[in-house]
């Protein structure tokens, strides 16, 4: 539950920075062009009163009412998402997790949903296990593998911003992952080649792991 919340506040954060950055864009771009809101208003088929509270963002906005007003100031709308963790997860998913947490040792310490040390990034482990201070291991599990090369660069970038000493791939034992597991060790390259066998047992043991690495479980 606390997990779900956490991510429903960072997600109406990031919908008022978004929505308040669009109407200031908005409004400089309607006195640069010298309209008074009365005149966009009328063009948008609007009362001077809706405008108003549209640009002083008091009431909903919708993606419709940045289009329409952004197309007549002569800007053009362009709205991306790109994929920052896995987001909500399927009980595949969540049975996969509590089936890698089952194989720790008590030394290690355990969180689920981990978010990423920098301030301000949304990002998170599915698991982050560590050994007090001396070592930290990022764990992210995926129950069907899909795009390959999606999945490598999402892994090059927990890499550089994740600060951890190593990273766990936990895939579901299905022969869909099997047939393509050696695709994927190749295309992460020999820093993921440690042996499972050789995960399973640092983990086991609670002790620092020997490298990356996927796994099956």
């Amino acid at each position: 539950m606390v997990a779900r919340d956490d991510r429903l506040r960072n997600g109406q954060v990031v919908a008022d920075r978004v929505v308040s950055a669009l109407v200031t864009e908005l409004r400089t771009a309607r006195q640069d062009a010298n309209l008074s809101q009365a005149a966009l208003a009328k063009r948008l088929g609007w009362s001077q009163t809706r405008y108003s509270l549209f640009e002083r963002d008091l009431e909903p906005i919708t993606v419709e009412d940045v289009c329409l007003a952004a197309t007549v100031l002569g800007l053009k709308p362009r709205f991306d998402l790109y994929r920052v963790d896995e987001g909500l997860r399927d009980r595949g998913s969540e049975a996969l997790i509590e089936r890698f947490c089952a194989l720790l040792s008590p030394r290690w310490s355990i969180k689920r949903e981990a978010p990423f040390p920098e301030l301000g990034d949304l990002r998170s482990w599915d698991v982050l296990i560590r050994l007090g201070s001396l070592f930290r291991a990022g764990i992210e599990a995926e129950t069907r593998l899909r795009e390959l090369e999606e999945l490598v660069r999402r892994v090059r970038q927990r890499e550089l911003h994740g600060r951890v000493d190593a990273i766990v791939l936990v895939l579901s034992r299905s022969g869909h992952n099997r047939a393509q597991l050696d695709e994927l060790r190749t295309a992460l390259g020999p820093d993921y080649a440690t042996l499972p066998s050789n995960l399973v047992a640092a983990l086991k043991a609670g002790r620092p792991l020997p490298g990356s690495g996927v796994m099956l479980l």
